[in-house]
């Protein structure tokens, strides 16, 4: 993952679930854990083959497995919804950088960045994709 893809295209989302599952990799994810997670650009586009802008992950008995595109009422243990916007400014933004955490801030209070569920055992695998998936982003 070298090159910078364009936000919301399929390759890129396909970017974004490899970054998850190797941060996953080196946190590490209990053996025993079972959860599904959506998260879907509420105003996004088709994907091709009736997926629109999204991305699912599944863990399975600690195995991570994921997919570019979500089906329209397509539901999860976790949903994660946003808008291409927010995602957009989230997605320029490290972590380290206050407007980042500012910007989350003021998305959820307006209803740009809602999460639906609780990402528990995936928080620190999400923090630690996030930073990768910004230098791969353009």
């Amino acid at each position: 993952m070298s090159e910078a893809l364009v936000q919301g295209t399929p390759a890129w989302f396909a970017m974004v679930g490899a970054a998850i599952a190797d941060a996953a990799a080196q946190v590490g994810i209990p053996p025993d854990l079972h959860l599904s997670v959506l998260e879907r650009y509420v105003d996004g586009t088709m994907l091709g083959d009736g997926l629109r802008q999204g991305l699912r992950i599944d863990i399975v008995r600690g195995s991570l497995a994921f997919r570019a595109g979500v089906l329209p009422d397509e539901t999860a243990e976790v949903v994660i919804e946003v808008t291409a916007a927010t995602a957009r400014r989230l997605n320029l933004l490290l972590s380290a950088d206050p407007a980042y955490a500012q910007t989350a801030a003021n998305a959820a209070t307006d209803g740009d960045f809602r999460i639906h569920g609780d990402l528990g055992a995936l928080g620190p695998v999400f923090a630690l994709a996030h930073d990768r998936i910004v230098e791969h982003t353009r």
